[in-house]
């Protein structure tokens, strides 16, 4: 587990993963998460995160976990 949790403030950052899935759009995007999948269990380890501003229409987006970095605000 990690230490996110919802209501986090976080940043998007560069990884595979998130190129594999078409997003590489969203690095340096401020969101808040809404929900986390993160359990070690898990294949696909990642947040919900909904977005300050909307990407391709949408608001709410699956983040993998090693793309999400904690803001300090």
């Amino acid at each position: 587990m990690c230490a996110l949790k919802i209501n986090d403030g976080i940043r998007i950052i560069l990884s595979a993963t998130l190129l594999e899935m078409k997003l590489g759009a969203l690095v340096g995007a401020e969101g808040v998460i809404t929900a986390c999948f993160d359990d070690d269990k898990r294949k696909n380890r990642g947040c919900m995160v909904m977005f300050h501003k909307s990407f391709e229409g949408h608001y709410i987006w699956f983040i993998p976990i090693d793309s999400i970095e904690l803001c300090e605000h």
